[in-house]
């Protein structure tokens, strides 16, 4: 196909510029959530940064999560959002969204070089409607926390990585069996780092090693991949319940709480609601994904591709399949036992919680095309790219509609007004009434610190 190489190429254009600029044209700037105004402040008060990053209670509400990672990374954004306030550039994107992205677009485009001509222009358009789909749109917009943003291009590296190795495309073929440090290092790096970033990447990382461990006994090999993915398990337990309290109390003074790790299993075991909320979060997660259709319409077809799997040749496809759901149900009722709003208030449904897991999918499916594409003939895959430019329209058409569904729940409609009242505070130096206590404090927070914005609140 001779125009493979120059769609493949624009769609890689198109994708860095969905990425990377369509959240800060869409929110007009970008958007700043409720908590992080007062986040923000923290973080750039007179404290020392081991000081700032080592405090749960402060960066966390009083809770603690041992992601100490993702603070640090919330400290970044917060000095660079300084940066553009005392230059007068009041811009919300945060800048760890557009590295998440950057890294996202890069880490799919370095793993497609393996892959054979005919499958390159269905991967990256599997990214580009990643890109597109809303839930990317509203998270990467947000000045909120990093910690699942930047799980995106962490959680997709990880999964290419892993598959590369098992499949044994990154060794020699005599060492398959055997030990490989470099292997087993850098997956104790990958499941380490994804888990010092949110509690969600440590249950992914338990979750992997658990699935090399069943690849392991099933399969046979790759000993050193387990290894590094039990060791970074181990860890990341011993800096949960060690390193990290013995750090905070160390540095601040305290010692966290370990109640809100205290999952309420009760609830979940007594109310079955949980389970089917949890599978109901899980479709529609992918179908916001895959293009917007309805969510009954989509997992109807998905069952029935499950079923038809099922009855053929294709067992072990559905089963993996099956598995993913299985796995993503389990963490997403953990997730709402932990914080009803997650199923309850439907403008979370379509915002930050849902994002690792999309990528994931991505991710999977990005890998599968690699696999599978190249055996099928030209009209198929001509087929599948159709269908995925296709779903990529669809997120974009789907936009206004999901915004107006935010708009009329419980979280997001005060998010979007008091955004709108503190820009145009910033612009003429003027506080609206109707910025609530939060950002009314915000506000005053900028006007003493940025020259640009005290000189037009003195003039209003």
């Amino acid at each position: 196909m001779p125009f493979v190489r120059p769609a493949h190429a624009a769609v890689l254009l198109l994708a860095v510029v969905v990425a990377l600029a369509v959240p800060m044209w869409y929110w007009e700037g970008g958007l700043i959530e409720i908590e992080s105004t007062q986040f923000v402040r923290q973080y750039l008060d007179d404290r020392s940064a081991p000081q700032k990053v080592f405090d749960p209670h402060g960066n966390d509400l009083g809770t603690y999560q041992a992601r100490e990672l993702s603070y640090f990374v919330d400290y970044l954004d917060a000095r660079i959002f300084e940066v553009l306030m005392l230059a007068d550039r009041p811009v919300f994107v945060p800048a760890s969204a557009l590295l998440a992205s950057a890294l996202t677009i890069l880490v799919t485009f370095v793993a497609m070089r393996r892959f054979p001509p005919a499958a390159k222009l269905p991967a990256a358009l599997v990214l580009l409607v990643f890109l597109t789909n809303y839930v990317h749109l509203v998270t990467m917009g947000m000045l909120y926390r990093s910690a699942k943003p930047m799980l995106v291009p962490l959680l997709i590296g990880t999964l290419f990585y892993v598959l590369a190795i098992l499949r044994g495309r990154r060794i020699p073929r005599a060492a398959k069996d055997g030990w490989r440090p470099t292997a087993a290092l850098t997956v104790f790096v990958l499941f380490s780092v994804i888990s010092l970033l949110d509690r969600q990447g440590f249950f992914y990382a338990v979750a992997g090693t658990i699935v090399l461990g069943i690849h392991g006994v099933l399969v046979g090999g790759r000993r050193d991949v387990l290894a590094g993915g039990v060791a970074a398990v181990c860890a990341m337990t011993l800096y949960n319940l060690m390193l990290a309290p013995f750090l905070v109390e160390t540095i601040n003074g305290y010692s966290p709480s370990f109640e809100y790790q205290r999952l309420p299993w009760r609830n979940i075991f007594n109310d079955p609601l949980i389970i089917q909320h949890a599978f109901e979060l899980v479709v529609q997660s992918a179908a916001v994904l895959l293009g917007g259709p309805s969510v009954r319409v989509f997992g109807l077809v998905c069952a029935a591709a499950l079923l038809w799997m099922l009855f053929s040749r294709r067992k072990g496809i559905a089963a993996a399949i099956i598995a993913v759901i299985a796995v993503q149900t389990a963490l997403v009722a953990l997730l709402i036992a932990r914080h009803p709003p997650i199923y309850d208030w439907y403008d979370h449904r379509l915002w930050y919680y849902p994002l690792p897991f999309q990528a994931l999918l991505a991710g999977l499916l990005i890998a599968a095309i690699g696999r599978v594409v190249p055996t099928w003939s030209t009209a198929r895959t001509v087929v599948l790219s159709v269908v995925l430019v296709a779903m990529a329209i669809g997120n974009v058409v789907h936009w206004k509609d999901y915004r107006r569904a935010q708009l009329r729940s419980h979280w997001f409609p005060s998010v979007y007004t008091q955004n709108a009242a503190l820009k145009s505070s910033f612009a003429d130096g003027r506080p609206r009434p109707s910025l609530s206590p939060e950002f009314f404090a915000f506000f005053e927070f900028w006007r003493m610190r940025s020259p640009a914005l005290r000189e037009r609140a003195e003039r209003a």
